[in-house]
């Protein structure tokens, strides 16, 4: 019985992995949209500079063990989102020393949060009508 439990407690929950990659892509999508709403060029190494704060701020976000044990409820998705935006734009500010004035952070939140918890709701019911 002991085996089992320790077997299960290393099991990666259902629909962690996705929800990351979901998330991962929910920060690129944001910096490329970004830069070329701005019409700034799309290499790669400035693309990955401007997201290098969000990704850190996502890596943050994902450090809650109500993320990766829950990765498909709509809270989880809140926290991952509001740590990513959070911690990314403060690094942004502090490490970065680039601007986050005017509309930048109400702009962020929405993207951001908003499609980290639409990823949720799209997957509890791609969930729910397979079963």
């Amino acid at each position: 019985m002991r085996s089992r439990a320790r077997a299960t407690a290393r099991t990666i929950p259902q629909g962690t992995l996705a929800m990351f990659a979901w998330d991962l892509t929910v920060v690129v999508a944001f910096v490329v949209m970004g830069r070329s709403t701005h019409a700034e060029p799309l290499d790669f190494w400035r693309s990955f500079r401007t997201a290098e704060p969000f990704l850190l701020g996502l890596a943050l976000g994902w450090f809650p063990p109500l993320v990766w044990r829950t990765p498909l409820r709509i809270v989880a998705g809140l926290v991952v989102g509001l740590i990513t935006v959070a911690a990314g734009l403060a690094i942004r500010r502090v490490v970065f020393a680039e601007g986050i004035s005017g509309v930048f952070p109400v702009v962020t939140t929405g993207f951001i949060v908003g499609l980290m918890v639409l990823g949720r709701l799209i997957a509890q019911q791609w969930q729910s009508r397979r079963r």
